[in-house]
């Protein structure tokens, strides 16, 4: 299992909040986002970098439309012949991808069928269609890194998978009986720095 640690300054920046922002756009001004939803759920932005180094604004983000997937997958089935969309609950159970194809596994909770789908990025643009989502957008430069190197301990004290953590405490911890290296603490500054990590 590969484990590739950084740690990151947050950076203050300008952003016309009024403005709905493509992706690629954010990415252009090397800007990240994560969503409100996926911030609610999963906590990747502490409350202080939250406040103090984020725009709330909306991104167009391609999102499957399940009414056309049902359309055209679902509906040719024996078992789908007088159902319709609103009869169905899809929702994306599995997923794989290359380099030119995405494989997906969509199933329907109201009967439990289930369609596998292989789509280049044609294909996949025929089913998506563009929506706004609310997100949280940031900026952030690597200050370190450190591939793997930590022990079962300093494992215990990683954040969550891909979440920030300002814990500083906790990372002097995993200097000092984790692993990490102690460059981690020298290049730590206390309000704009964060550690995360990906496995």
């Amino acid at each position: 299992m590969g484990l590739d640690i950084y740690l990151k300054r947050f950076k203050k920046f300008e952003l016309d909040e009024s403005k709905v922002f493509h992706q690629a756009e954010l990415f252009e001004k090397d800007l990240s986002y994560v969503t409100v939803a996926d911030q609610e759920r999963e906590n990747t932005l502490p409350e202080d970098l939250l406040e103090d180094y984020t725009h709330e604004i909306k991104v167009m983000e391609e999102k499957f439309d399940f009414k056309k997937i049902f359309d055209t997958y679902f509906k040719k089935l024996p078992e789908y012949k007088d159902k319709t969309f609103k009869d169905s609950n899809l929702v994306i159970v599995g997923s794989a991808y290359e380099s030119w194809l995405s494989r997906f596994v969509i199933k329907d909770f109201t009967t439990d069928v289930e369609v596998k789908i292989e789509l280049t990025g044609n294909d996949k643009k025929s089913l998506t269609k563009e929506v706004p989502v609310d997100c949280y957008v940031y900026q952030t430069e690597e200050v370190d890194y450190q591939r793997k190197g930590l022990n079962d301990y300093g494992w215990e004290l990683l954040p969550e998978n891909c979440c920030y953590s300002t814990d500083k405490d906790r990372v002097m911890e995993m200097v000092e009986s984790g692993g990490l290296d102690e460059s981690f603490i020298h290049n730590w500054k206390e309000g704009s720095t964060a550690i995360i990590a990906w496995w």
